[in-house]
């Protein structure tokens, strides 16, 4: 018997101890709380304002975070104050606010948390007074009408798609924290215009700024050391690029980059990649970086106001259609370490009129200078005819002089 008193007992204390851990919940005004976290909101008002302190019944219930999707999809919410002692802010918190014109964070939070704004259509005006980490996944999604945007101090990350579509947004100011701009981040953002204190960031994600149409004026990266396929890509306005430590950048990156004018590209990136400048039109200068070994296809394809270029001594390879239709380049010094020279290579650049092959060349394939000059004199310093050599690697017009 006593025994069983004991259980029933110990019993009874886990029950008791379970009740008493178990998180209160609060009805207040249209919001739901649990615990210290607002989990609801079925309220209908047009302006918010969200305190780190409610009254139920007489009795101080805190708030220190608000949880995923709570005024998702509402319709009535045009502001809202969010204030300085609530710091964490769920996903998709704001997500389809059609009306939602402005927004207030008082206080530091922890980040702009995936898909928070997206489809805000009508959003213009967002207030963060605090510190950031960052900002999330789609954050900002077809924001259309956000125009101008503030970016909070230690930022050091931009995720994907965060402003993808907004297509008001007119220039921004990055903080000095920002390391990375993750994949398609700024994509379409089509009046965007300018970009300032761009020194520190490390990595451009893939597409990122790709079909910002008004970008213009001078892009001069200090530690850029990872530039995605397309991140520039479409960007008609934008006249010159700097980098100065690239490691490494992606096929297409300034791909129809239309008044690109100038470009040097400094740091240990080995190879330039596919399409990189192609249909740049109005280039003119390029310097690139010492360490370069092979130019790949369609890289300068179509830069038809190309004139000269300065190859780099470390180049070996040349690829497919590398300098295809670049009508007025008019000489190319081929570095001692060529080895090869792809299909196509230099074909339509009509100004060459005298080209000389370094000894080092192993392999010329097919209309690597056809249509150029049609009194085309090459002098090949080549012991043995380079593999392709006795196909239609060049016009049948052109004087050919081994040395």
């Amino acid at each position: 018997m006593k025994k069983f008193i004991s259980v029933l007992i110990f019993i009874i204390c886990l029950m008791l101890v379970a009740c008493s851990n178990q998180e209160k919940v609060y009805k207040i005004g249209g919001f739901k709380i649990v615990g210290s976290t607002i989990v609801e909101y079925t309220g209908t008002d047009a302006n918010i304002v969200v305190t780190a302190q409610m009254d139920s019944n007489g009795k101080k219930v805190l708030i220190n975070s608000i949880a995923d999707s709570v005024f998702a999809n509402n319709t009535y919410i045009e502001s809202i104050i969010i204030q300085s002692e609530i710091k964490t802010l769920g996903n998709r918190l704001f997500e389809n606010c059609k009306n939602l014109v402005s927004v207030d964070i008082r206080g530091d939070i922890e980040k702009i948390s995936d898909q928070m704004f997206k489809n805000c259509v009508a959003l213009s005006e967002v207030y963060i007074l605090g510190y950031v980490n960052e900002i999330g996944i789609e954050a900002f999604l077809n924001c259309t009408h956000l125009e101008n945007f503030k970016f909070p101090n230690l930022i050091s990350l931009i995720k994907e798609s965060a402003f993808q579509d907004c297509i008001r947004l007119q220039s921004v100011k990055f903080p000095l924290t920002l390391k990375e701009i993750s994949k398609n981040a700024f994509k379409n953002c089509k009046n965007l215009s300018g970009l300032s204190s761009i020194e520190n960031i490390e990595v451009i994600g893939e597409g990122a700024f790709d079909s910002c149409y008004n970008l213009e004026g001078t892009l001069s990266f200090d530690n850029l050391t990872n530039l995605g396929a397309y991140a520039f890509a479409n960007c008609s306005k934008l006249e010159i690029v700097h980098t100065k430590k690239v490691k490494l950048i992606g096929e297409s990156a300034f791909y129809n980059c239309s008044k690109l004018k100038e470009v040097q590209i400094d740091g240990t990136i080995t190879e330039l990649p596919d399409s990189i400048f192609k249909n740049c039109a109005q280039l003119r200068k390029v310097k690139l970086s010492d360490a370069i070994v092979f130019i790949n296809p369609q890289a300068f394809s179509a830069c038809s106001n190309l004139q000269s270029i300065n190859l780099p001594s470390s180049l070996e390879k040349i690829g497919d259609y590398a300098f295809y239709h670049c009508k007025q380049l008019q000489s190319i010094n081929f570095p001692s370490n060529t080895r090869s020279i792809g299909i196509s290579a230099f074909e339509g650049c009509s100004n060459i009129s005298e080209l000389v092959i370094p000894s080092s060349v192993e392999e010329i394939k097919a209309n690597a200078f056809s249509k150029c000059n049609r009194e085309l004199y090459i002098l090949c310093y080549a012991e043995y005819n380079p593999h392709s050599w006795g196909s239609n690697w060049v016009d049948s017009s052109a004087w050919v002089v081994f040395r």
